[in-house]
C-alpha cells in the first residue's frame, strides 16, 4: 500500500527500483507501526540472528566477497540494518540490535596506510546515497548508545564499549557528509534522547580514560623493574610470572581504553565545533557534567606526568599531547557560555587553575591556534577568578545545615525538589543529571522521571535567606575589622 501510493516500489536512494531480487521489497515507512506484526513476531530469532552474524562475519574475514554485492542489494542490507537498529519492539534482544551496529561499520571506510586512506569506497557510497539512512541512522544510533547500558547481560557493562565503538565510528564518518550532519544536529531537537545520548557520551569519556590511564601507570611501574636489572634478576620466578601477567592485562585494557578515550573525546570535540550543538551540551542538565568530565581529561593528561611516560606509547594508542589539543579546543567552544567557568570551578575533584597554567606551557602553546589560545587563557582567568570569589564565599558561609545541602553532591541547593518516591529533598540539577543516566529514585530504588519532581519554593526561600543573612554577616565583621585597624592606626 505504502508503495503503491509513493508510485511503485523504491529503492533506498529513492529511484524507482529495478526488476529482479534488489527491487523485490518497497522502501519502509518510519517508524514502523507500534503493533508489531503477529507474523514477524512469530519468527524464530536466530533467523534473523544467523543472518546477521553470517554478514558480519563475511565483512570480517572475506570483505571482497561483501563488496561484491550489487549496489541495489547493499541498499537493501543498510535498509535492514537501520530500520531494525531504530526499532526495539520488533527486536527485544538488546544484542542482535548490537549486532547491526558490526555490520552498519562495514559501510565506515577504513584508514590505512595506504595512499588513499582507505580501503574502499563502494559502501561508503552507498551509506552516502541512502534516503533512509541519511534521516534515521544518526537518531537511531544515538538512541541504541543509551539502549546498550541497559542490556541486563552480566558481561553487558564491558560489551557496551565495544558496540558503543561502532557507533562512534559510524557517527564520526556520517559528521563528513552534509546531510548526515543536519541529521545529527536535528536529533539534538529532541531533549530527552540527545541528553541521555550526550550524558553516556560524557561518562565514558571519564571511566575510559581514567581506566586507561591507570592502567598506563601499571605498565609504567612493570616497565621500571624490568629495567632494573639486578632488581629484576633477583625476583623469583612465580612473582616474575605475576608480573608479566598483569603487564599482559594491563597492555590490552590500557590501549583498548584510551583508544575509546580518544574516539569519544574527539566526537565531543567536533560535534561541538556546531554552535547549534554547543547550545545542547550546555543545557542545565549537561553543563556540569561537561566542566568535569574535561576537567577530568586535563587532570589525568597534565596533572599525572611522569607515571605515565611508557615505554612505547603508540602501541596503546596514547598521544597525550594531540589528545590534550582536542580537549582544550572543547573547552573553547564552550568558553562563550556565561555559566562554563562556574560550572568548571565547582568541581572540587578535579579543577585546579594550575594544570591550565602547565598544559599552555607545555604543549598548546606551540600547537594551537593563537585565537583559540587566548581564549583558552581567558577562560583560565575567569576560572581563577571564580575561584577565589567561591573559596571566600565558602568561608563566610561556614558550616551549612544539613538540610539545606543536596544528599548527593554535598552542597548548598539553589533549587531544591522533593523525590515524592522517597521524600528525599534534593538539587534539581542534581537529580535531573542522575536520572540521565538511570530513570529510578536513588534513595527509595522506585521509577522516577523529571516530571515527577517536586518543586520546594518554601525551601528554595529560607535557603536564599540564610545565605544572604551569612553573606550580610561577614561583610560588617570585615568592614568592622578594617575600621578598628584604621583607628588603631
Amino acid at each position: 500500500g505504502q508503495s503503491a501510493a509513493a508510485g511503485g516500489l523504491k529503492c533506498p536512494d529513492g529511484s524507482p527500483a529495478p526488476a529482479g531480487m534488489a527491487g523485490a521489497l518497497p522502501l519502509p515507512t518510519l517508524p514502523l507501526p507500534a503493533v508489531v506484526p503477529k507474523l514477524f513476531a512469530a519468527q524464530p530469532e536466530h533467523v534473523m540472528e544467523d543472518a546477521v552474524l553470517w554478514v558480519k562475519n563475511l565483512g570480517r574475514y572475506e570483505h571482497a566477497q561483501l563488496e561484491a554485492l550489487s549496489e541495489q542489494q547493499l541498499q537493501l542490507l543498510l535498509t535492514f540494518c537501520t530500520v531494525f537498529l531504530g526499532q526495539k519492539t520488533y527486536i527485544n534482544n538488546p544484542f542482535l540490535r548490537a549486532h547491526l551496529t558490526e555490520v552498519l561499520v562495514l559501510f565506515v571506510p577504513k584508514k590505512d596506510s595506504g595512499a588513499t586512506g582507505y580501503r574502499s569506497s563502494k559502501m561508503a557510497s552507498v551509506l552516502a546515497g541512502h534516503t533512509l539512512a541519511r534521516q534515521y541512522l544518526a537518531p537511531y544510533l544515538m538512541t541504541f548508545f543509551v539502549d546498550i547500558e541497559f542490556s541486563g547481560s552480566h558481561a553487558g557493562f564491558y560489551d557496551k564499549f565495544t558496540y558503543r565503538q561502532n557507533c562512534l565510528r559510524t557517527l564520526e564518518h556520517i559528521w563528513t557528509i552534509p546531510h548526515f550532519r543536519k541529521s545529527i544536529v536535528d536529533a539534538a531537537e529532541d531533549p530527552v534522547r540527545f541528553e541521555s545520548f550526550a550524558n553516556f557520551v560524557l561518562n565514558d569519556v571519564i571511566f575510559s580514560l581514567d581506566e586507561g590511564i591507570k592502567n598506563l601507570a601499571k605498565i609504567r611501574q612493570v616497565e621500571l623493574m624490568q629495567r632494573d636489572v639486578s632488581g629484576w634478576g633477583a625476583m623469583g620466578a612465580e612473582e616474575k610470572k605475576d608480573k608479566l601477567a598483569e603487564l599482559r592485562a594491563a597492555e590490552g585494557q590500557g590501549g583498548y581504553y584510551v583508544q575509546m578515550a580518544n574516539e569519544l573525546v574527539h566526537m565531543v570535540n567536533y560535534m561541538t565545533e556546531d554552535p547549534r550543538l554547543v547550545a545542547v551540551f550546555m543545557r542545565a542538565t549537561l553543563r556540569q557534567r561537561v566542566a568535569t568530565m574535561l576537567s577530568c581529561c586535563l587532570h589525568n593528561l597534565v596533572g599525572r606526568g611522569v607515571e605515565l611516560k611508557v615505554a612505547e606509547p603508540e602501541k596503546y594508542h596514547f598521544e597525550p599531547r594531540n589528545l590534550l589539543l582536542e580537549v582544550a579546543e572543547t573547552f573553547v567552544h564552550f568558553a562563550d557560555d556565561p555559566e562554563f567557568p562556574a560550572a568548571i570551578v565547582l568541581d572540587e575533584r578535579f579543577y585546579d587553575h594550575e594544570l591550565f597554567r602547565k598544559a599552555v606551557n607545555r604543549v598548546l602553546r606551540p600547537m594551537m591556534k593563537e585565537k583559540d589560545l587566548k581564549v583558552f587563557e581567558s577562560l583560565a582567568l575567569k576560572c581563577q577568578e571564580l575561584g577565589q570569589n567561591a573559596q571566600q564565599e565558602e568561608e563566610d558561609l561556614g558550616d551549612i545545615p544539613d538540610e539545606f545541602l543536596c544528599p548527593i553532591t554535598s552542597v548548598l541547593m539553589l533549587d531544591p525538589v522533593m523525590l515524592p518516591t522517597s521524600k528525599q529533598m534534593i538539587s534539581r540539577a542534581a537529580i535531573t543529571r542522575a536520572l540521565l543516566s538511570d530513570p529510578i529514585d536513588p534513595f527509595s530504588r522506585a521509577k522516577l522521571t523529571v516530571d515527577m519532581l517536586v518543586p520546594q519554593p518554601e525551601l528554595a526561600q529560607q535557603i536564599r535567606e540564610w545565605k544572604e543573612g551569612r553573606l550580610a554577616k561577614a561583610r560588617a565583621a570585615k568592614l568592622q575589622g578594617a575600621e578598628k585597624m584604621e583607628v588603631d592606626e
